[in-house]
């Protein structure tokens, strides 16, 4: 029987056809190209921050979290965003779904081009909904964000008090101020979440800061069975 040979021209010609047959060439081209030219990306903070567009030639989860930070403003300004502070990543697939990123591969699978959602909160303190999540998200949609982050700032500063690490008067100043919304304090909460002590004391600084809030009394008078005149402050 007869054998046949091929020469090592031959024989690397038919595993450079297979190698492209199955891919090979798109998979180190697309490789190739980050790298080379980079890869955009458009971010946005979840629930309701800004949009703002990134480049990265190295696709890798902590790599984007830095180049994340580097083009947000800074939040307050006693705050700093660096990439640590960046701890979750969802890649949006419209219309309403998202899918976590996790791993370096992760990213590296992400089309050029493609919508990120990320969150300074953990997983387990405030998850990126997998459905439901759309980029015009409706007025409601927003409401319920808001509430959730005057929730997580309230048991932060509930947990503070119950540890006694702050006083009394400034626990009810902190309560005050998350129900008015006040975006240092919620920015400060965000940050910090997982540093007690470095929220309170930036918490204590920015309450040196701030007015003390007007005690608003009403006098009352009226005339006893004797004919004096008492005073009634409350």
């Amino acid at each position: 029987m007869p054998i046949t040979s091929l020469t090592i021209g031959a024989m690397l010609g038919k595993a450079d056809f297979a190698y492209k047959y199955m891919g090979g060439s798109s998979i180190m081209f697309n490789l190739l190209k980050t790298y080379i030219f980079g890869k955009i990306l458009r971010t946005l903070e979840y629930p309701d921050g800004d949009l703002y567009t990134v480049k990265i030639h190295y696709p890798h989860l902590e790599r984007l979290k830095t180049k994340i930070a580097e083009v947000q403003p800074p939040p307050y300004p006693t705050c700093v965003l660096t990439g640590e502070d960046i701890r979750q990543l969802a890649l949006w697939h419209p219309p309403a779904f998202t899918e976590p990123l996790r791993t370096d591969r992760d990213i590296r699978a992400v089309p050029d081009g493609a919508w990120i959602f990320w969150s300074k909160y953990s997983e387990k303190e405030f998850p990126i909904p997998r459905r439901g999540v759309k980029l015009d998200a409706p007025a409601a949609n927003i409401a319920t964000s808001s509430a959730a982050l005057a929730d997580n700032c309230i048991s932060l500063v509930k947990n503070l008090y119950r540890s006694k690490q702050i006083s009394t008067s400034e626990y009810d100043r902190l309560i005050d101020l998350i129900i008015e919304k006040n975006e240092g304090i919620y920015t400060l909460a965000r940050n910090f979440s997982n540093e007690p002590e470095e929220f309170v004391r930036h918490a204590r600084r920015q309450l040196l800061k701030l007015p003390e809030k007007t005690i608003v009394m009403s006098t009352t008078t009226s005339v006893d069975s004797n004919g004096k005149i008492a005073s009634n402050i409350s």
